[in-house]
This record gives structure tokens, sequence and C-alpha cells, in this order.
């Protein structure tokens, strides 16, 4: 992981410098080392990572989703069941998002 480019929830685009083991409040936990332009933060790596922190898209991943979004709009349907139903559909058409374990 060291090097890999990721980003923060909060900081924006990073590179992970190092995975560490610290201790906080008298509980040792491991830490990835997130280099932020001139700061590090220290980001938890625990079972909440997936929401800190996420991979850089790789640019064919970047394309494809700027060709979806760049498409033609489709109006929702105006009641809550018609537009669940629009974007399950659209889920099964285009599949679900990438969730990323760090």
């Amino acid at each position: 992981m060291k090097g890999d480019p990721v980003m923060h929830w909060t900081y924006g685009l990073g590179t992970i410098m190092r995975l560490e083991e610290r201790n906080l409040s008298g509980s040792d936990m491991l830490y990835y080392a997130v280099q932020i332009g001139d700061m590090v933060v220290w980001v938890p790596a625990d079972d909440k990572l997936e929401s800190r922190l996420r991979p850089q898209h790789l640019r064919r991943s970047f394309m494809h989703l700027l060709t979806i979004l760049s498409g033609p709009s489709e109006t929702l349907p105006i009641d809550r069941q018609g537009t669940k139903t629009f974007t399950v559909g659209m889920v099964e058409k285009w599949g679900a998002p990438n969730r990323f374990a760090a």
C-alpha cells in the first residue's frame, strides 16, 4: 500500500506513507499515515476505513463514469415507489458502485 494514492473524505487526495501501530488514550491501534500536501493525516485502520479513505479511480473507470454522467438525463417518476423502481433498474443496468477495501 505504501505510495498508493488515496482520497481522504475530508482533506482530499493524498499518498499512503506507511501503516503504523500507535497508542492513543492507552489503546494500541493501526493507523495509515497519509501525506496530504504539507501535512500528515493519521487514519485509523478500522471497520470504518472504507468511508475515510478511497482509492484513486483509474482513468478507465473515470472515463466510463464521465460517459454516463455526460449522457442524456432521464426524468425521475414523481412518486417514491416509481423512483425506487427506476433506480433499481439503473443499478441492474449499470452495476452498483464499487467499494474498495483499503
